[in-house]
């Protein structure tokens, strides 16, 4: 059995947090577990092509390949690394687009369940964290502006849409430690049963 986790939010909400604490308690149970994001995908492109790696060219990019080739490229690349991905647990941190979702629950099979988890904050927490964590260049910089722009971005504007159809909603206007209490909660109640008893 492979457990495949979809994290979705928008920018700030903690999704990489959120994954970071999800991670390291399966691990902590003697399970090994993948991350894979199409963040990362995307980063990797820029720097191929010596762009700087911003979440300003990270979401044009997206926007020109997915009216220049295929709606759900993106997609189709993060299926092949969660399908190449041996670890019985995967987690795919930045479920964005509906094509994201549509290729999580197409996976369900005799081998293979998901997950969709949605992460929600207020959007002065947001702008603050991602000032504060300087995850991509500027970012250390942003204005009220850019991010209200960013939030407009082709990538953003599905996050509602996909809100609607998550598994489980997760609230995070609280503490780091409140989430990590949340993160915990999620993979005692749901994760680590199905990986627990596939190992039996």
């Amino acid at each position: 059995m492979k457990v495949v986790i979809g994290i979705a939010g928008q920018n700030g909400a903690g999704k990489g947090t959120f994954t970071r604490f999800c991670l390291e308690i399966i691990r902590n149970n003697g399970i090994e577990a993948g991350r894979h994001g199409s963040g990362g995908i995307v980063m990797d492109c820029l720097r191929l092509c010596a762009l700087p790696e911003t979440r300003h060219n990270a979401q044009r990019f997206v926007e020109m390949m997915e009216a220049g080739f295929a709606k759900g490229f993106l997609s189709g690349a993060m299926r092949k690394r969660i399908l190449e991905d041996p670890s019985p647990c995967v987690f795919f941190d930045g479920v964005r687009l509906p094509s994201d979702v549509l290729m999580l629950r197409n996976l369900n099979g005799p081998d293979i369940i998901s997950f969709l988890v949605y992460l929600s904050a207020d959007s002065d927490q947001r702008f603050g964290r991602m000032r504060k964590r300087k995850e991509k260049a500027g970012e250390g910089e942003l204005t009220r502006e850019q991010f209200l722009e960013q939030e407009a971005a082709m990538t953003e504007r599905f996050m509602a849409e996909i809100q609607t159809q998550a598994d489980l909603l997760i609230g995070n206007n609280g503490t780091v430690q409140k989430l990590e209490e949340e993160a915990a909660q999620f993979c005692e109640r749901f994760v680590l049963p199905l990986l627990k008893s596939s190992k039996n």
